[in-house]
């Protein structure tokens, strides 16, 4: 071994402790540009008739007023609602962000996507951003058939009458030949 060999070593020793505490001290590359969202996942729990609904926090963290957009892909864009999906936030504010899910009945068991959570230099042209992916986990029940709520209501309704009926006939039916027995 070389003298100098065992200085290069520990300068680079030296260097890459002092890039992994840099990289942990520093703020992520999202928060540096001035985004924060949370909770950091969502998970409904749907039916047909049961749409589920859920909610973020956006926080702008930096100390200029940006526009955000908030939007999913479009082929989720028929069953899931981002609201509202563009919105201004001023420095150190925060919006509330609705997502609701009510999937069809043709729709599969589960489903996993992203909502995207944009932010925008306000008055910018350029539209280039910083952005997050929020990962969304949907367990669709699809055991009712895919009809309004009130349908199901009547529906239940009608099935406790038609119950109700064949009780009470049965009913009638049964005490004529009970009283005919006791003579």
């Amino acid at each position: 071994m070389r003298p100098g060999t065992l200085t290069r070593s520990r300068s680079c020793r030296l260097a890459t402790a002092i890039a992994i505490l840099l990289a942990i001290a520093l703020p992520c590359q999202v928060l540096a540009l001035g985004l924060g969202v949370t909770p950091g996942a969502l998970k409904f729990e749907t039916g047909p008739v049961r749409p589920a609904s859920q909610s973020l926090e956006v926080f702008n963290q930096t100390d200029a007023t940006c526009a955000f957009q908030a939007y999913v892909d479009e082929e989720y864009s028929d069953w899931v609602t981002v609201e509202p999906s563009e919105f201004v936030l001023g420095p150190s504010e925060s919006h509330t962000v609705d997502v609701t899910v009510s999937p069809r009945l043709s729709a599969a068991q589960e489903h996993d996507f992203v909502v995207y959570v944009v932010s925008f230099a306000r008055g910018s042209n350029l539209r280039i951003g910083a952005g997050v992916k929020i990962p969304v986990h949907v367990d669709h029940n699809a055991w009712l058939p895919d009809v309004p709520p009130y349908v199901a209501v009547i529906i239940a309704l009608a099935a406790g009458v038609i119950i109700t009926l064949a009780y009470a006939y049965r009913t009638r039916r049964a005490k004529p030949a009970n009283s005919a027995a006791n003579e």
